[in-house]
This record gives C-alpha cells, structure tokens and sequence, in this order.
C-alpha cells in the first residue's frame, strides 16, 4: 500500500488488486448462505471489512493532516 502499483509484475499486481478483495468478496458469502461455512466464516465476514474501514479511515485521516496543496 506504499508503492504505486506501476513497480510490481503484471501478474503480481493482478493479484493483489483483483484476485485477493475479489476472493474474499465471493467466497464468504457463498460459504455461508450455502451453508458450508462456520462460525468463523462469518465472524471474518463481519470483522475483516471493518478492521479494514479502521484502518483505512485512520490512514485517511492521517494523510490529509499531512497534506499540502501544491498551489500554496
């Protein structure tokens, strides 16, 4: 997340942007509704997006103290 993506492998990059959020999006889910899923299946379903909102908003948060417009 502190590199551009442009400096990975095309393959690599896939991966990262794509295939990984994409996964997880889909299988959750899918194991849950279906009834394939545990508890813990759930538990991360809930949990994970909201760690990640966390530590995405403090991260924001963070930048934007820090930031500085280039026109002043």
């Amino acid at each position: 997340g502190t590199r551009p993506d442009q400096i990975y492998p095309n393959a690599l990059r896939y991966v990262f942007l794509s295939v990984l959020p994409i996964a997880f999006m889909a299988s959750v889910p899918a194991r849950i509704f279906s009834g394939k899923g545990s508890l813990e299946y759930f538990i991360a379903g809930i949990c994970v997006p909201l760690i990640l909102l966390f530590l995405v908003s403090q991260c924001w948060n963070k930048v934007i103290k820090r930031y500085s417009s280039a026109s002043s």
